[in-house]
């Protein structure tokens, strides 16, 4: 009885370190996309600056069905397909690449799924 108490035991301990590890596996992976998005995005706007003298106006959340990637795709600068938006997005509409800029100067905001000692979310935000 002792014995089997033990190997149930250890088999809830391990599934317990198993989720911890994937959970933090899945939070890795969600920040090299979101690293690798706002590279390839970065890349197109500068694209459109050096093309047009001006970076996109648009305000709002990048999504890939946006009019800011529709600007991008239009001017070539963007490839068609290049879904660039965050992977929580949309199933939880709070992460997002929220966009503001237009003419000389832009801001993107990326939420990085974590917060602050009192709750607040973290943003890492990309500029020029």
């Amino acid at each position: 009885m002792v014995l089997v108490a033990l190997v149930i035991l250890g088999g809830v301990v391990i599934f317990v370190a198993w989720m911890v590890n994937n959970s933090d596996y899945d939070a890795k992976r969600r920040s090299l996309k979101r690293d690798s998005d706002i590279k390839n995005l970065k890349n197109s706007l500068d694209v459109h600056f050096l093309q047009e003298n001006l970076y996109p106006f648009f305000e709002g959340c990048i999504n890939g069905d946006d009019d800011l990637t529709r600007q991008l795709y239009d001017k070539g600068v963007m490839r068609p397909g290049a879904l660039v938006a965050d992977p929580l997005y949309p199933s939880d509409p709070e992460h997002c690449y929220y966009y503001s800029g237009g003419g000389g100067t832009y801001s993107i905001r990326i939420d990085m799924e974590r917060v602050d000692e009192q709750g607040n979310a973290i943003y890492q935000y990309v500029q020029p």
